[in-house]
């Protein structure tokens, strides 16, 4: 492996409520790379067992729960290295998976972003997105080729990744002035995709560089019931302010009336069903009328111990 990209690369893991799995990701790097950890839960004993084992690890414990958007902002501006490897705690790396990036990104210096081959309990993840642009770079349609994926046996251009895993090239980040840091979470990987991609850089899905992804595990889930109510409300919430940025006046409306309707209709029913699943219908509801009468994205629920 290069020594180099030790210098050129550095490492960035948000952490909320991930202490078990974030421990076992850490393992799997290479103790040479800075890592930042930026933990928006603020466990003590996490950052007393990091601090006292892994001296060449940075952690830092906002005061308040920003969200990942700021957060990956605070690490653009925080890091001064030419790339940063973004990850999950539930996300586990292979030895390859980096330097195969780093390599992939020195060969394409035109790509903003670059991302891993991901699988999930050992079936490849087969969603990936190409999008059609219209007038003022708005979406006017996307389709997933499945098949596309499978058949390949090289490097290939999409138009949208998610942070599983993501190196950035920081120049060409902060030339489309970082994440937004409207969204706490959803979209905001897909939002930085299609901005990038209108300035004009690459976005490339490297073949040779494979990590497995365990999915919505990234905290512990003895929080789930409360994480849930959060994950709803922000996934509604992003989805419409997403499609203001991005989409038609028609698809936003449809969008909408979708959200809405599904979300009370299920609502209604699961309360006449008596079943728990009701809050996370009325969390979506929620969360969607607060996009569509342009509130903030403000909800923070406290997670109960």
């Amino acid at each position: 492996m290069n020594k180099e990209i030790f210098n050129q690369v550095s490492i960035v893991i948000c952490s909320y409520y991930s202490g078990e799995k974030l421990k076992k990701l850490i393992l799997n790097i290479d103790q040479n790379y800075k890592v930042l950890i930026i933990d928006n839960a603020k466990e003590e004993y996490l950052k007393n067992f990091i601090l006292s084992n892994y001296p060449h690890i940075n952690y830092f414990a906002p005061n308040n729960d920003h969200g990942l958007s700021w957060s990956y902002n605070y690490a653009l501006v925080k890091l001064k290295t030419k790339y940063i490897f973004i990850t999950q705690p539930d996300v586990i790396l292979n030895k390859d998976t980096i330097p195969k990036l780093y390599q992939a990104a020195e060969k394409y210096p035109n790509a903003s972003m670059l991302s891993s081959i991901e699988y999930n309990n050992d079936q490849k993840n087969l969603d990936l997105k190409f999008l059609k642009f219209g007038k003022n770079s708005k979406i006017i349609n996307y389709n997933v080729n499945k098949n596309f994926i499978r058949e390949s046996c090289g490097d290939f251009c999409v138009d949208a990744i998610n942070c599983t895993t993501m190196l950035i090239n920081v120049a060409h980040i902060k030339k489309i002035n970082g994440w937004d840091n409207n969204y706490f979470m959803y979209c905001e990987d897909i939002d930085l995709s299609l901005r990038a991609r209108i300035k004009g850089y690459e976005i490339i899905k490297v073949n040779s560089s494979i990590v497995n992804h365990i999915g919505f595990g990234s905290h512990n889930q003895i929080y789930n019931s409360d994480f849930e109510k959060k994950r709803n409300w922000h996934w509604a919430w992003s989805q419409i302010y997403f499609y203001k940025k991005h989409h038609s006046s028609f698809q936003l409306f449809r969008i909408c009336i979708k959200l809405i309707l599904v979300s009370l209709f299920k609502l209604f029913l699961y309360s006449l069903l008596l079943s728990g699943k009701r809050k996370i219908f009325f969390y979506r509801f929620y969360g969607a009328i607060c996009s569509i009468f342009n509130i903030d994205s403000f909800y923070r629920n406290k997670i109960t111990k």
